[in-house]
């Protein structure tokens, strides 16, 4: 974990991902009623596609990290966050009468688990750190569940901030991607371009917000990732 340290580039990494996802925010609401005109969809399609896609991200990178046996490429912090992120957002899902975004981090929880436990066998999760990670999920699940909708949106963009600057420090940092799964990330970004139809059907700010910066965070990582491959 000592690779992990956040430093002032760390943070500029932090700022401009929430620019940039502020920036595809804005660009977002200001076309989404040309958007509704063009895709006259009910709210669920856009919905459960994004559920299915979500849940392959994990179990993608599940499947990966087993059958090659490596945890290289990988973000110990990162995925603890993803973790994190998972019981976050199926919190809202219940506090916010979001069944799908509730479903989609309940049948995804037994894949980031796996990666998860592929880390800690590897020595590359301490106990002491998923400790803290635990004490951090309650804490945030009680933010989420009694805060109220600005809380809420404060913490849940957080994590994903924290997220996207630890995937990147990942792929940025080693020098092998053996252990990421491409197709894992491709799946994310599709999975969020859903939910950003569904947020802007729904009127959800906190979904779009979330699923804007990730896109953007990907994108750059699936960039690097293959950069790195190519050169190798």
């Amino acid at each position: 974990m000592s690779g992990e340290r956040w430093t002032a580039s760390d943070l500029a990494w932090a700022l401009t991902l929430v620019i940039v996802g502020g920036s595809i925010v804005g660009f977002a609401e200001t076309t989404s009623t040309a958007l509704e005109d063009v895709v006259s969809l009910p709210p669920w399609v856009p919905s459960a596609l994004a559920t299915l896609l979500m849940v392959a991200f994990p179990a993608a990178q599940a499947i990966r990290v087993v059958r090659a046996g490596s945890t290289e490429g990988l973000g110990p912090t990162a995925w603890i966050l993803i973790m994190w992120s998972s019981i976050a957002w199926g919190t809202y899902g219940v506090v916010a009468a979001d069944y799908y975004m509730l479903t989609a981090n309940v049948v995804g929880a037994p894949f980031v688990v796996t990666v998860i436990t592929r880390l800690f066998r590897d020595g590359r999760i301490s106990r002491g750190t998923l400790v803290r990670a635990v004490v951090a999920v309650a804490a945030s699940m009680t933010v989420i569940s009694l805060g109220g909708e600005t809380a809420g949106f404060v913490a849940l963009l957080s994590i994903t901030v924290l997220i996207s600057v630890s995937m990147l420090q990942a792929v940025i940092g080693d020098p092998s991607t053996a252990g990421l799964s491409l197709m894992s990330v491709g799946a994310s970004i599709l999975a969020q371009g859903f939910w950003v139809v569904y947020a802007l059907t729904e009127g959800s700010r906190t979904i779009l917000w979330h699923a804007s910066v990730v896109i953007a965070v990907n994108t750059l990582v699936v960039a690097v990732a293959r950069s790195r491959r190519r050169a190798s």
